[in-house]
Parts: C-alpha cells; sequence; structure tokens
C-alpha cells in the first residue's frame, strides 16, 4: 500500500511540472508519440517457497549414575544415629547367625537374613552394631542397582518371599539355635515392607527382629534389628532418610 500512494504522488507531481512549463511562445509540431509497448501481464506470486525444517533429533537421556561401594559406605548409619550405648559390631555385613529353613517355599529367605550382596544388585555395602546389653542389634545393608525400577523390583522379590516362609531356623552364636516364626508382611509403601520374626525355641524366647525393606532411588535398604519396637522404625527411617540425603532418590 504504501509503494502504490508514492507512485500516484509521483505521477501527480511530474504532471504539474509539465504543465508549469508551457507558455506563450509557438508550439512545435507535436511529435507523433510511439506508442508504448504493451506491458508484459504481472505473474501472479505464487505460495512462498517453504524451506523444509530439519527434523528435531529426541535428546538421549543421561544414563543413571552407577553407585559404587564408596558411595554406598558414605550413606551408611554411624554409631552417632543410634541410640545410647551401641558400638560397631566385630562381626561386620548385615546378618547375624546361620539362617537355615527346611521348606522349599523359603529357599529366598535365609539370603536375605544372612546379608551379604542381594542377586542383580551392581554395589553392597552393610555395618552392624551390637546395643552392648541383652540381645538388642541393629543392622544395616544397602544394595544399589541399575535404576529406581530394578530396586523396586528386588523389593517386590523380597516380601514374595516373606509371604512363602512360615520360619527359619537360626543358629546364633552364644545362644544355640533358635526357630523363627516370621509374619506376613506389613506394607508402609509401595516400595517398603517390614516384617516381624519371634523365636519360638528356648534359646531365645519371645526375642523379636524387624526386617525391613525400603527401595529409594537405586538403592534398596535392609535393615535387620532387635531393638526396642519404639527404636525400630525410627532406626529405619534414619536409615532411609540417611540414603536419600547422600545418594538421593526416592520411589514412594
Amino acid at each position: 500500500m504504501r509503494r502504490t500512494t508514492a507512485a500516484a504522488v509521483a505521477g501527480a507531481a511530474l504532471a504539474l511540472l509539465a504543465a508549469g512549463c508551457g507558455g506563450a511562445a509557438e508550439a512545435r509540431p507535436a511529435t507523433p508519440a510511439t506508442p508504448a509497448p504493451a506491458s508484459t501481464p504481472a505473474t501472479a506470486a505464487g505460495p512462498a517457497a517453504v524451506t523444509p525444517s530439519a527434523p528435531a533429533v529426541p535428546s538421549t537421556p543421561a544414563p543413571p549414575v552407577r553407585l559404587s561401594r564408596a558411595d554406598l559406605d558414605a550413606a551408611l548409619l554411624g554409631v552417632a544415629d543410634l541410640p545410647t550405648g551401641y558400638a560397631l559390631a566385630t562381626r561386620g555385613g548385615a546378618g547375624k547367625g546361620v539362617v537355615t529353613a527346611a521348606l522349599p517355599s523359603c529357599a529366598g529367605l535365609p539370603g536375605l537374613l544372612d546379608g551379604g550382596p542381594a542377586p542383580g544388585s551392581l554395589a553392597s555395602s552393610g555395618v552392624a552394631f551390637d546395643g552392648g546389653t541383652g540381645t538388642a542389634s541393629f543392622d544395616e545393608q544397602l544394595d544399589a542397582y541399575a535404576d529406581a525400577g530394578a530396586a523396586a523390583q528386588a523389593v517386590r522379590f523380597d516380601v514374595a518371599d516373606v509371604r512363602s516362609c512360615p520360619q527359619v531356623s537360626v543358629r546364633v552364636p552364644g545362644y544355640g539355635r533358635a526357630v523363627f516364626a516370621v509374619a506376613q508382611p506389613f506394607l508402609p509403601t509401595s516400595v517398603g515392607y517390614m516384617t516381624r520374626l519371634t523365636a519360638t525355641g528356648k534359646a531365645l524366647e519371645g526375642l523379636e527382629v524387624l526386617l525391613a525393606g525400603v527401595a529409594t532411588g537405586a538403592v534398596v535398604v535392609h535393615v535387620l534389628t532387635s531393638q526396642a519396637p519404639a527404636e525400630d522404625g525410627r532406626t529405619l527411617w534414619a536409615a532411609v532418610a540417611t540414603v536419600r540425603r547422600t545418594v538421593g532418590g526416592s520411589n514412594a
């Protein structure tokens, strides 16, 4: 629109100048005007060419960070995190005594109670504490997996092992052999469980042990503790919180 208006204004100005230059002088005969060549009709402009954009290349997600034994060592609880009177135990690892089971359905639970690296884990670390009085103890085992999905699946396998095993036999150094009845697991979260094992043998009659496992990120926190019930839950969630604070992750 701006170009059309400017051309019209310029044409009008030229016409006025031509008219102003006419005077009284004798006019020369007019030269026949040469017909202007026929203008070529304007070609209608086609649609503007669209340059195709390069297809978007999907970004590749960063591979999950693989945790090492050193990472897990740093995420374990220390003496300062436990009630007064606890000290580092010399037995090492998460587990106490030798666990056996006669029923075929109990094949997975003894290994879980004995501690040590879990099947499918990429790194493991554990620590054990004694309360100094009676049978109080606290064992923690951390197992790192490829990702959060693998850790959650490991917890589901643990739950299946607990549900299928009604009792185990445990030989405890200094106490002899005792049979522990295994309660059905309580599931406080979708990726965690707790169960209590109660001794029925003469050696440890009435002793209760809490076994718990919680997946947080790519790590499974296992706790085996014979503390007072009021302390069991506190130390379990303290262990989970320490892992989250140290190496990150949450599946709950």
